[in-house]
């Protein structure tokens, strides 16, 4: 059994995906009740106060000891937000609106239906981050920090599936209720007063719909909260060692795919000394060696499953192939049976973050701007020069980096709302 550390961490996990979808959608919910009952202006005074509080709380929690997926919040506050600016558009542009969509003479008096606006913005919203999968900045952030979910064990499996279901679930609740409310307001809704049927179609419909999934998440939350605290599976931390000769890297056969032929895992651990991992690496492969560098540490949550990755530099081939550990291959091997899907996803997940945070070191400085004043300039990427190489690569900014510099379209304007407004870019 996991100790009352690790339990309380993974009830708190489960528990966190529960609010994470009661709390946006309880914001949404107040602004959908409250739109016909005050102003146009004070709806979005509100949605945007919502929209601040929410924002601080995904800042919070992305420096938190133990993050979570705030997926569904950031895709419900995009939404609150562009729901907000179109409201207060449309109260700007009264006076100049003749006629509705749907032909009705325009009345002034009456309050905007925030579900009309919020249900489709949220729905496409929702689909760009699907199309897009893992490439937004919001999981690109996350990922870098805390590993992709194959890099960690079952929690970020579970982590990464209810963001998928909870990001899927306000897709189909956003699309239905944009058909259910459009579809009324064309052919049954007259612009004169609200009456019980419009506000059964635009308010208790939506509140009857997210109280429903209420009940239903938390079901589901509390059956998973129960297995991940009697699962010990996740209770663990694994170590992986890159082994690395001049050009060449260590590899070897394991169920028809190529992987590091030194790995471990061991009771769960915050932190592995210097002197643990050196002893680790002996015991798993016979070999003496000194010249081992922390890489970086992906988690699920850090006081429950995390895994360490090492690089270990040796000078001479035949250590390994004396021992009888693998075999040696330079990296054309390596992408020709990458391009035939015979590398391990923990493996190839390892060499990309590798290559793709030296390259990106050796091009830019920790603002995205180039060292070199030639754009688009390539530096070598050399598995021989790794020992030397000062970069950190358990710091996210070069992931970040990677993505969002100097040679990227809008490079300003993007930093500048990574860094003060998703605060990504410190």
């Amino acid at each position: 059994m996991a100790n009352d550390t690790q339990r309380n961490a993974l009830t708190r996990g489960a528990w966190s995906l529960w609010i994470n979808w009661a709390y946006p959608f309880a914001s949404a919910m107040i602004v959908v009740i409250t739109g016909p009952i005050i102003s146009n202006a004070a709806t979005c005074i509100l949605s945007l106060i919502l929209v601040a509080i929410s924002h601080a709380l995904i800042l919070t929690n992305r420096y938190r000891e133990n993050p979570y997926c705030f997926l569904t919040p950031y895709i419900v506050n995009i939404s609150l937000f562009w729901q907000t600016v179109i409201i207060l558009i449309f109260d700007i542009l009264s006076d100049s609106i003749v006629t509705e969509i749907s032909g009705q003479p325009y009345n002034k008096e009456q309050m905007i239906m925030p579900i009309m606006f919020f249900a489709p913005i949220s729905a496409i919203v929702t689909l760009w981050i699907k199309k897009r999968q893992l490439k937004n900045s919001f999981c690109l952030d996350c990922i870098s920090r805390l590993g992709t979910t194959a890099e960690r064990s079952l929690l970020g499996k579970v982590y990464s599936q209810e963001g998928k279901l909870q990001a899927n679930t306000t897709f189909y609740i956003s699309v239905v209720l944009t058909a259910i409310t459009w579809a009324y307001y064309f052919t049954e809704y007259i612009n004169t007063d609200y009456n019980s049927q419009d506000l059964i179609i635009f308010i208790w419909l939506p509140v009857a719909i997210y109280g429903i999934s209420l009940i239903v998440f938390g079901f589901r939350y509390y059956s998973m909260k129960k297995y991940l605290c009697e699962n010990m599976s996740q209770t663990t931390t694994k170590i992986r060692f890159l082994i690395f000769c001049g050009e060449k890297m260590c590899v070897v056969n394991k169920a028809d795919l190529v992987d590091t032929p030194t790995t471990i895992e061991i009771p769960f651990k915050s932190s592995v000394s210097e002197i643990e991992y050196l002893d680790l690496f002996r015991k798993i492969s016979g070999i003496n060696v000194t010249n081992i560098r922390f890489l970086y540490q992906s988690s699920d949550l850090r006081r429950v499953s995390n895994v360490f990755h090492y690089a270990v530099f040796l000078t001479e081939e035949s250590l390994v192939t004396e021992k009888g550990l693998g075999q040696w291959i330079d990296m054309e091997q390596y992408h020709i049976l990458s391009n035939c899907g015979m590398i391990t996803t923990a493996l190839s997940l390892e060499i990309g973050k590798i290559y793709t945070i030296a390259m990106t070191w050796k091009t830019y400085d920790e603002k995205g701007l180039r060292k070199y004043k030639i754009k688009y300039y390539q530096p070598t990427f050399r598995l021989s020069d790794m020992p030397n190489w000062d970069v950190d690569y358990n710091d996210p900014i070069w992931l970040f980096i990677s993505k969002v510099n100097q040679d990227k379209p809008f490079y300003r304007i993007r930093s500048l709302w990574h860094k003060y407004i998703s605060g990504i870019m410190k």
